[in-house]
């Protein structure tokens, strides 16, 4: 019943805002499920699950961190006898004792990125896109041309989920420019895969870019956050694509035609 438990369990995928590698995530859930199984030599112990640490992904997808995190608790609370997760002690590991192996250097990036732009890309309910340029948005309301900007002073403050973001007039400071957004692809079309249409919305999203700025994404000073659906929201009819611009820095001016 355990590695049914194990087997059964899935993991939203992430976009933009960091997640966990997924490949490592698999690789170690099969280890926790055969060691309930009684086949994996050395089975894992509960200390191995407690201290696991995953690479962090960015601008790809992974898996969300606070799902995992939760299913690693409970994995180690049952893998150790214990009667009630609920009544583990001490904090939970989506603080600091979980963070992805990465070097200084690309973690301080990682918090200054994934903090700006964290509630930008999650998709939680497909919605008709409205025509609305300013005030509180959802992700499926966001339209080309749109400037978006934190709520606060702190670099984590975008909602993290389906909004909603704070639109302004681009003459404001903002932090991001909405470049395109649109249905990409056709209903009739199956799910690919969260890779191959993350893959195919930056692809379409780096094209957009160069007929927007006026120059190619890669000698630009700006970064290409595609806004892509997922396994959840596909079947529901999400084919809504947003492609957004940020430096990660506020800036007071459109970007269309700017050639920057």
């Amino acid at each position: 019943m355990l590695a049914e438990w194990v087997e059964a369990r899935r993991f939203s995928a992430t976009r933009v805002r960091p997640g966990y590698d997924m490949e490592e995530v698999d690789a170690f859930r099969a280890a926790i499920r055969d060691t309930f199984l009684g086949i994996r030599e050395p089975p894992l112990t509960p200390d191995e699950i407690r201290d696991k640490r995953f690479t962090t992904t960015r601008l790809r997808p992974g898996y969300d961190e606070e799902e995992v995190d939760a299913f690693l608790d409970e994995a180690e609370l049952r893998l150790a006898g214990a009667a009630d997760p609920a009544a583990a002690e001490g904090p939970g590991r989506s603080g600091p004792s979980r963070r992805p192996v990465i070097g200084a250097t690309v973690a301080t990036a990682l918090v200054v990125v994934g903090g700006i732009i964290a509630g930008l890309i999650i998709h939680a309910k497909y919605s008709t896109p409205s025509t609305s340029s300013t005030g509180l948005l959802t992700v499926y309301q966001l339209q080309t041309g749109e400037c978006l900007q934190t709520f606060g002073e702190t670099l984590g403050s975008f909602n993290d989920g389906n909004g909603p973001f704070a639109a302004v007039p681009c003459t404001q400071p903002h932090t991001a420019e909405v470049f395109f957004a649109g249905n990409a692809w056709p209903r009739s079309l199956a799910y690919p895969g969260d890779q191959a249409i993350y893959d195919d919305g930056y692809v379409r999203c780096d094209t957009a870019f160069t007929a927007y700025d006026g120059i190619a994404s890669w000698s630009s000073a700006f970064t290409v956050v595609p806004s892509t659906p997922d396994g959840s929201t596909w079947p529901g009819g999400d084919r809504w694509l947003v492609c957004l611009a940020t430096n990660y820095g506020p800036v007071d001016y459109s970007i269309r035609g700017s050639r920057q």
